[in-house]
């Protein structure tokens, strides 16, 4: 890892543990173990570091590698749907807030790239599970693929995960069966009867 991937990883880390706004890049060099003098080689202003932090850490928005997934259109919605779920829960509400109100151009291009990664990966499967008999043909991939993106976006930018009134894989469990539901056709149906992963799954 070179000297600017290693910035960025451990400010985001701080960013984790304290939120954006509260720290100064004299708080961010300190805690670094670096001089300003050195973190202003890499980055302009706080701004730049923030949206470096964000945007050019890869993990941060790629949503995933759906070629590395094994089984059938289901199966493989439900490892998405864990990795959905997954970003969900390390999701620091503390930063988020910071980023929106502090750094709207930041979150809205994360936004995009969110967006984006979800939407194609939700149509593919779709696609791929159309081609398989398990989702209904008359399904719109890519509409479909937003909804999805609408429906997990308010979960991430809301209280309710966090909530405590429901247990962060009841949700999960739902929010699967929801999806999948209301696309798959009588063969997928029967798949799903005896997809019994979940029940003994941990999110």
């Amino acid at each position: 890892m070179d000297k600017e991937q290693e910035i960025l990883e451990k400010t985001f880390k701080l960013f984790c543990r304290y939120g954006i706004k509260s720290l100064t890049m004299s708080d961010i060099a300190s805690n670094l173990h670096i001089s300003k003098k050195t973190l202003y080689k890499y980055v302009s202003d706080k701004h730049d570091l923030v949206k470096n932090v964000f945007l050019n850490l890869e993990h941060h928005h790629k949503f995933i590698n759906t070629s590395l997934l094994n089984g059938n259109a289901i199966e493989q919605f439900y490892q998405v749907s864990r990795k959905v779920m997954g970003m969900i829960k390390q999701t620091n509400m503390h930063m988020l807030f910071d980023l929106k109100k502090y750094y709207p151009d930041v979150y809205e291009e994360i936004q995009v790239r969110r967006q984006k990664a979800i939407v194609k990966n939700v149509s593919e499967n779709i696609k791929a599970g159309q081609k398989d008999g398990l989702y209904r043909k008359e399904i719109n991939p890519e509409l479909v693929g937003e909804l999805y993106f609408l429906k997990t976006n308010a979960l991430i930018d809301s209280d309710f995960v966090n909530s405590g009134k429901y247990t962060l894989k009841e949700i999960f469990v739902e929010l699967f069966k929801y999806h999948i539901l209301g696309i798959c056709t009588e063969k997928g149906r029967k798949f799903l009867e005896n997809f019994k992963i979940f029940e003994d799954d941990e999110v």
